[in-house]
This record gives structure tokens, sequence and C-alpha cells, in this order.
């Protein structure tokens, strides 16, 4: 999917339907946003099987904890993409240091959600077979280091 979305973005800057072709790559490209929204899906992805799976945390909560956090995170890219600025440890301007710590409060609560959704599925799994709940324990653990 990652080789395909390159592919399409590289031919829509080079067309210019959408971005211009020198905004695709580098450090204030078009290819960071795109690429953050695919693999936040892939995180949601997991989380809703684990927060699905355990019966610890309140499902709901930390379903929109995690999704309205995420849809900051990505919109702060986004928007420093528009900008033409760097989106990471970037806190040159008073406007980039907001952008940078909404951003960064945005990462800790989906940290936070996914360490808490992992510690769910190892304290109490339920309703998976043993090969699932070994996954989901291995895949959650592993998510939470990778946020982290």
């Amino acid at each position: 999917a990652s080789s395909a979305l390159h592919w399409l973005g590289f031919r829509l800057a080079r067309f210019g339907l959408i971005f211009a072709p020198t905004e695709w790559e580098g450090r204030t490209g078009w290819r960071k946003p795109m690429l953050f929204g695919v693999s936040n899906a892939m995180v949601f992805g997991a989380l809703a099987k684990g927060l699905a799976a355990q019966s610890v945390m309140p499902r709901a909560t930390s379903a929109h904890a995690a999704a309205w956090s995420t849809a900051v995170e990505v919109a702060v890219i986004t928007v420093q993409s528009w900008r033409g600025q760097p989106s990471h440890f970037n806190t040159s301007t008073r406007v980039d240091a907001a952008l940078y710590a909404a951003k960064l409060t945005g990462v800790t609560i989906l940290g936070v959600v996914c360490l808490a959704t992992a510690a769910g599925c190892v304290l109490r799994c339920q309703h998976t077979s043993a090969p699932d709940r070994a996954a989901l324990r291995c895949g959650l653990l592993l998510l939470s280091c990778a946020v982290l």
C-alpha cells in the first residue's frame, strides 16, 4: 500500500494536480501527512481488536481519545506542510511551538491509550482464542514501544 501511495502521490505531483513537484519530498513535503494518515489507520485497526478483546478499559472513551488525539497530530502535520514548515522539532516561532506542543500532546494521549490497551490485553483478554491472545499481547506491546 505504501508504494502505491508513493506512486499515486508522485503522479499527482508530476502532473501538478494537487501538489507542486518540489513539495512532495523533503522535510516539509506532502508525503509525511499521507503516510501518517495511513500508519494511523493501521494503528486504529490494532487498537480496535485490542479494545474489543480486553475488559479493563472503557472501550468508547479509549477509542475516542485515540481518534481525537491522532486527528490533532495529523492535522498539525498537514497544517505545517501547508505552511511550508517542518512539523517535527520545530519551535522556531510561537505558532510553530504551539503546534508542536499540540502534536506532542496528541502523541502522548495515543501512547497512553496503546499502553493501557496492551495492559488490558495482558491482564484480562476475553473472548479470543489462545493464538489471538498471544498475537494481541505481542502486537500491542510492540505498538506501545513504537508509539512511545
